[in-house]
């Protein structure tokens, strides 16, 4: 056999080789891609599994169950509620924690509605033991007054001086008792809806003060 026989025969069995590696290597790099196709899938579904999850956390309002108890005569203020359940959940206060907060603002309210008619009450004993209008002559200061408040004031004056209790103060008491002596009773017409007379619109005016 001749040496070029040889050396053909030897580049055969090199490009059969090289054939070989290169059909194992396209093998080898398809199984990698499919590999990676795969995890890429199973991350996919982990991502997807987990945006529902979340979705269904975020969808759960962990402060729904927050109660407030104020008094009677105060209305909650829905706005300002929404507002400290986004500022617990934005610094991740817990439900439990949230509540107790709300619970002392409760009782600081509460506290603040017993000073307020502690005081109105302390007022009105001023006025009743009063000097100029206490006394025996309550009565008539509390007909001039309400004579007063009949023809010159409004539902809304009565609602501001009675909520705050300010209307049981001595000199708020003074100011309107002034002012209906001043004026004649017989230019007072206190109407239907303001009361009957100047004795029913003191006693409806003022009935702390009778």
């Amino acid at each position: 056999m001749s040496d070029d026989t040889n050396t053909q025969q030897g580049d055969a069995q090199q490009g059969d080789t090289q054939q070989g590696d290169t059909q194992q290597g396209d093998t080898q790099q398809g199984d990698t891609q499919q590999g990676d196709t795969q995890q890429g899938n199973a991350q996919q579904g982990n991502a997807q599994q987990g945006d529902t999850q979340q979705g269904d956390t975020q969808s759960v309002d962990p402060y729904a169950d927050l109660k407030v108890d104020l008094p009677d005569n105060m209305v909650l203020d829905e706005e300002g509620l929404g507002e400290f359940k986004a500022l617990a959940a934005k610094h991740g206060i817990a439900p439990e924690a949230a509540q107790a907060l709300m619970d002392l603002y409760a009782d600081r309210v509460d506290g603040w509605a017993a000073d307020a008619q502690a005081r109105a009450d302390a007022w009105a004993d001023e006025t009743r033991a009063d000097p100029e209008i206490g006394g025996a002559k309550l009565e008539e200061a509390l007909k001039a007054a309400g004579q007063a408040r009949a023809k010159f004031g409004s539902k809304e004056l009565d609602a501001l001086l009675d909520t705050t209790g300010v209307g049981n103060h001595p000199a708020v008491v003074k100011f309107f008792v002034a002012i209906g002596r001043a004026i004649s009773e017989d230019s007072i017409e206190t109407g239907a809806a303001r009361g009957k007379g100047p004795l029913d619109a003191a006693k409806i005016l003022y009935p702390n003060l009778n």
